[in-house]
């Protein structure tokens, strides 16, 4: 069976709690994507990923245009226990030099371990291929595995892409501050949407 069958099929690396630690994905262009769990030799990939976003896609992340993180902010995003603050990132390119596109994450929250934080970031280039979208698959298996039933998430409120993406998963919304919307969503209850 060939590669592209593989990625066809979904095939994946599980992990003890039975979650994809590596999977392959096709984007609406056609570019074939590895999804694994992320690891602390992936800093500097992470550093490059933020160098090719615009300050927007930074703002929206990060809520700062911030060009390069800092290295105890680097350190926090990479190095990480895979069951209380866990990430998946998206590469493209040879195994030996792969190319950071897109980084998922949730971070359980420390009084309520069933609620945890997400984020989602994809490179300018990479985005509205159907990113966000796989990310947000994987974060959902990931949470059904591990006990988490409720997502959140912290949204600049002129974010229209994440926005409409979590009122296709069946989020609420509430005003947080000025700029700024609270975004919730109980696991069971998120479906699929389609890819767009």
């Amino acid at each position: 069976m060939n590669m592209i069958q593989n990625i066809k099929r979904g095939e994946a690396t599980r992990s003890a709690y039975g979650a994809a630690t590596s999977t392959y994905k096709i984007l609406k262009n056609g570019t074939v994507v590895r999804i694994r769990q992320i690891q602390a030799k992936d800093k500097h990939g992470i550093q490059l990923g933020m160098s090719q976003m615009s300050p927007q896609s930074r703002r929206n992340r990060f809520f700062s245009a911030i060009k390069n993180l800092p290295d105890q902010t680097l350190r926090d995003l990479v190095e990480v226990d895979h069951v209380n603050h866990d990430a998946w990132v998206a590469v493209t390119g040879p195994l030996h030099f792969p190319r950071p596109v897109g980084v998922a994450r949730y971070v359980r929250d420390t009084h309520d371990p069933h609620i945890a934080e997400i984020a989602i970031a994809v490179v300018d280039t990479f985005q509205s291929q159907g990113m966000g979208s796989i990310f947000a698959d994987v974060l959902l298996e990931a949470a059904r595995n591990r006990g988490i039933s409720e997502f959140m998430a912290v949204v600049l409120a002129n974010n229209e892409k994440v926005l409409a993406m979590a009122r296709k998963y069946g989020a609420t919304r509430q005003f947080l501050s000025p700029g700024e919307y609270e975004i919730r969503a109980q696991v069971d209850a998120m479906t699929q949407p389609a890819l767009d």
